[in-house]
C-alpha cells in the first residue's frame, strides 16, 4: 500500500510539474508572438502598450483556465485514489474480522476445518471490492444465504410432515456446508462421503449438523444489519425420520454410487459397516442380528450413555459367537460379521471395564 501511495505522488508531483511549464511556456510564447508581430522593438506609444497588456490578459486568462482544468483534474484523482487506498483499507480489515469470527467456531470444533477462507467470505459477500464494499449482510440480496437461514430456521410445521425424498434432505445439508465451507479433517464411520468430499455431515448426527450451522451462523451475527435474522431451529428431525434416512442412504451401494456412508477399521466403524449390510439384506433373515445392531446405532444417534453401548456390542457379540458355533466356527452371514466379531471378541473383555476412556479407544481408535 505505501509503494502505491509513493507513486501516485510522485504522479501528482509530475503533473504539477508540467503544468507550470505548459504555463510559463504558454506565456513565453505569447510574448514571442506578439514580438514577431511587432518587429521586435519597444513601442513608445502608450496605445501599443495598452493592447499589449489586453493581449497578455487574454493568454493569462486562457493559461489560468487551462491550468484551473488540469489542477481540478489532479484534485479529483487523487480523491479517487484516496477513496480507493480508504476502500482498499476497510475490504482487508472486514476480512480480517470475518476470518477471526469463523477461525473462532473451527477451534471449538477440533475435526471441523475451513480449507479455503477466502471462497466462504466471496460466498457471504459475493459483491465486494474496492469500488463497492458491503460491510453488512443482507440476506435479501443473497439468495443463497437467505435459502440457507430459511432452511436452519424450519418450524415445527415443516418438520412434522413425513420425508418423501431422504436424499433431498442430505443434498440440502451438504450444500449448506458447501456454501458455508465446512469440511471434516479426518473422516469417522457414519460419515457421508458426497462425490468424492466430505463435508463435515454424519448420518447419525443430523440434527447435530444443522445445531452446527446455527452456531456457525450466529458467530457471524455481528455482521448482520438486523438483528431478527438470528438463526434458531426450533426443532429437529424426529427419530422416525431419521431412521428413515439412515436407511435410504444406507441402501447405496460404494461400488455404483456417488453417494455413500464411511467406515473405518475401529469397533465403532465394523459395527456400522455390519448394520449397513444388514439394512440391504431381508429383515427376517437375521432379524435377532438386527435389531441388536439398531439397537446400537440409535444409542449413537441419541447419544446414550457409555454403559448403554457397551450393552449393545456385548448383545452383538452374543448373537455373533452363537452364530459362529452353530455353524462349526464359521459365520454364515459373511466376512463382515465375521470381522465384527474378531473385532468384537478381542475387546470382550472390556465388555466389562469401567474406564470411558478406554472404552473411547476401542470404539473410535486413538485420539488425533
Amino acid at each position: 500500500m505505501s509503494l502505491k501511495i509513493k507513486v501516485m505522488k510522485s504522479w501528482q508531483k509530475s503533473i504539477a510539474i508540467l503544468a507550470l511549464i505548459f504555463f510559463i511556456s504558454l506565456i513565453i510564447g505569447a510574448l514571442l508572438l506578439y514580438g514577431l508581430y511587432n518587429g521586435y522593438q519597444l513601442s513608445s506609444l502608450s496605445e501599443e502598450w495598452s493592447k499589449f497588456g489586453s493581449y497578455l490578459a487574454g493568454i493569462s486568462g486562457a493559461a489560468t483556465f487551462i491550468t484551473a482544468i488540469v489542477t481540478a483534474t489532479i484534485i479529483l484523482k487523487q480523491s479517487r485514489e484516496q477513496k480507493e487506498i480508504h476502500n482498499f483499507d476497510r475490504l482487508i480489515k472486514h476480512r480480517a474480522l470475518f476470518f477471526e469470527a469463523i477461525d473462532s467456531f473451527t477451534s471449538s470444533h477440533e475435526n471441523i476445518s475451513l480449507p479455503n477462507r477466502n471462497k466462504v467470505y466471496d460466498n457471504f459477500f459475493p459483491n465486494n471490492r474496492i469500488s463497492q464494499l458491503s460491510l453488512f449482510l443482507e440476506p435479501r440480496e443473497n439468495s443463497k444465504l437467505e435459502w440457507i437461514l430459511k432452511i436452519i430456521k424450519s418450524d415445527d410445521k415443516e418438520l412434522s410432515e413425513p420425508i418423501k425424498n431422504p436424499m433431498h434432505v442430505l443434498k440440502e445439508l451438504v450444500d449448506i456446508n458447501y456454501f458455508l465451507g465446512i469440511q471434516r479433517k479426518e473422516s469417522v464411520s457414519g460419515d457421508v462421503i458426497w462425490h468424492g468430499s466430505n463435508y463435515g455431515l454424519n448420518i447419525f448426527e443430523i440434527n447435530k449438523t444443522y445445531k452446527l450451522c446455527s452456531e456457525y451462523i450466529e458467530n457471524l451475527e455481528k455482521f448482520f444489519n438486523s438483528k431478527q435474522i438470528k438463526p434458531e431451529r426450533v426443532t429437529f428431525y424426529t427419530k422416525s425420520q431419521l431412521d428413515t434416512i439412515i436407511k435410504s442412504i444406507a441402501a447405496k451401494d460404494k461400488s455404483h454410487e456417488d453417494v455413500y456412508i464411511f467406515t473405518d477399521d475401529t469397533l465403532h466403524g465394523k459395527v456400522v459397516k455390519l448394520y449397513l449390510f444388514l439394512l440391504k439384506r431381508p429383515k427376517q433373515d437375521y432379524h435377532t442380528l438386527n435389531v441388536a445392531c439398531e439397537k446400537y446405532i440409535k444409542g449413537i444417534r441419541d447419544n446414550k450413555s457409555l454403559t448403554y453401548k457397551k450393552e449393545c456390542l456385548s448383545g452383538i457379540h452374543s448373537i455373533l459367537r452363537d452364530n459362529r458355533n452353530q455353524h462349526l466356527g464359521d459365520s454364515n452371514i459373511n466376512d463382515i460379521a465375521d470381522d465384527t466379531f474378531k473385532k468384537l471378541n478381542d475387546n470382550k473383555d472390556n465388555f466389562l471395564t469401567p474406564l470411558i476412556n478406554s472404552w473411547d479407544k476401542i470404539l473410535h481408535g486413538p485420539s488425533t
